[in-house]
């Protein structure tokens, strides 16, 4: 899938956050006080970041596989010290999903090298205030 195809299908997923009862839904670039107040009420002092280990370079891999990188992610971030919430982002479409985690206040030259090394393209970020924003990690095909 060429970047912009790749990018467009990023912009139109679903980014979701679970704060325990509460769910947020997130998009890129697009700003919502009542997310941002929720993401601080849960811990958030400055930033987040929502970082999965599944399906790499956007081609899919099989369920157990995806599980499997899940569970080593989340010891990495464990041993980190982060805090981390669930997450999970979908396709407009609901034909894909991975779940992944929403890490506050993470050391952002960490967290990119962690999603490069699952060979993620993009992550999603904001600084408390500000929009979410796509990053991207390395150049599509």
């Amino acid at each position: 899938m060429d970047r912009g195809a790749l990018e467009a299908s990023y912009r139109q997923a679903e980014y979701h956050v679970r704060l325990g009862a509460q769910t947020l839904q997130l998009r890129p670039d697009q700003f919502r006080a009542d997310n941002d107040a929720r993401l601080r009420a849960a811990g958030c002092q400055g930033h987040w970041h929502l970082l999965t280990a599944c399906n790499p370079g956007s081609q899919p891999l099989g369920a157990d596989e995806n599980s499997r990188r899940t569970v080593q992610l989340q010891r990495q971030l464990q041993a980190h010290g982060w805090t981390s919430r669930p997450a999970w982002s979908c396709a407009a479409n609901g034909d894909w999903h991975e779940p992944g985690f929403c890490l506050f206040d993470a050391d952002e030259t960490v967290v990119m090298a962690l999603a490069r090394e699952y060979g993620q393209a993009a992550i999603l970020s904001a600084r408390l205030g500000a929009p979410p924003t796509l990053r991207w990690l390395q150049d599509a095909d």
